[in-house]
């Protein structure tokens, strides 16, 4: 085993000791996505539900995930579970309606009540947001695009001095950030729910992601910068930090750390190293709850579910 690896979960089983461990969280949902790959539609529907009857936290990605999987199966019972999760998590009811794979269940005779409730489920989602920690989310976000424009639109060789302020804008926020990790958790989309475009022009709220605090950690890592690897690590086993995103943040520090700073390294989400050989993606993919790079490439290809993991915001 890696040793770093090791150190980490060493440090973080007394932090999530007594806490649900989210690894688990990701690894059901994989065997419902092979389960889907295989054929068995209704064990994978099936790994969905236990999954989120077990978990006091789901993510609005993942919900929308069992709705098609449900769907496919022709489930109608676990259907509207999912469906009424889904208005829990933020995602409102007229985008359930414009869902191509429940054409079929528009007639259903779930729908009258449910479209009761949206409202009441709605407040359920705005009530878990803490709007503070996402208006301050959105200010940075707000702040890093603008001297992102300024600096891609202006010529390259006088870039140098926007450049140095992008980079220290960067790092107060990733301060910034770190404290509040310290503090609230991460702030993903368990604190600050997903992103919506109403934040941020560039923002797409279809995707069901809090990718905006993982752009300024995209953005601080372009550059080497020392890793807080073992702190987010803890934040996925929480349920504070989704493992994509989290692979993500790592594969940008390896890929533009210039070895400068000891990191995990490579997961292979976002970028990868031909040095490096698949079965030691798969090594670490498997220790933060991915697919094996095979089986990722089997869902692409087999477009059963929504791809979000090929967009970040």
């Amino acid at each position: 085993m890696n040793y770093f690896f090791l150190l980490l979960l060493l440090l973080c089983s007394s932090v999530v000791f007594g806490q649900q461990d989210y690894l688990a969280y990701y690894q059901q949902l994989n065997q419902g996505k092979l389960a889907a790959l295989d054929g068995r539609m209704d064990s994978a529907v099936q790994y969905y539900h236990n999954t989120f009857e077990r978990f006091e936290f789901v993510f609005a990605r993942d919900v929308m995930h069992a709705i098609q999987l449900a769907a496919q199966a022709k489930d109608s019972i676990q259907l509207p579970y999912f469906l009424e999760l889904a208005l829990k998590k933020g995602i409102s009811i007229d985008e359930l309606r414009n869902i191509n794979d429940l054409i079929d269940y528009k007639e259903a005779s779930f729908w009258t009540p449910l479209e009761k409730k949206a409202d009441s489920l709605h407040t359920i989602y705005n009530q878990s947001v803490n709007w503070e920690i996402r208006e301050i989310i959105n200010e940075f976000l707000t702040e890093d695009q603008k001297v992102r424009d300024r600096y891609y639109s202006t010529p390259f060789w006088k870039r140098r001095k926007i450049g140095k302020e992008w980079e220290a804008l960067n790092r107060q926020q990733i301060e910034k950030m770190i404290d509040i990790t310290h503090q609230y958790g991460f702030p993903g989309e368990k604190l600050i729910g997903w992103d919506d475009q109403q934040m941020h022009p560039k923002l797409n709220g279809k995707r069901l992601s809090a990718g905006a605090p993982i752009v300024i950690f995209i953005h601080h890592y372009s550059q080497p910068n020392p890793s807080v690897d073992s702190l987010l690590f803890d934040q996925v086993k929480l349920g504070n930090l989704y493992n994509e995103h989290f692979a993500t943040i790592c594969d940008f520090e390896a890929k533009f750390g210039k070895a400068k700073y000891p990191t995990l390294g490579y997961f292979g989400w976002k970028h990868t190293d031909d040095a490096i050989l698949p079965a030691k993606y798969d090594e670490r993919r498997r220790k933060i709850g991915l697919l094996s790079l095979c089986d990722q490439m089997r869902l692409d290809n087999a477009q059963i579910l929504t791809s979000f993991w090929r967009h970040l915001y």
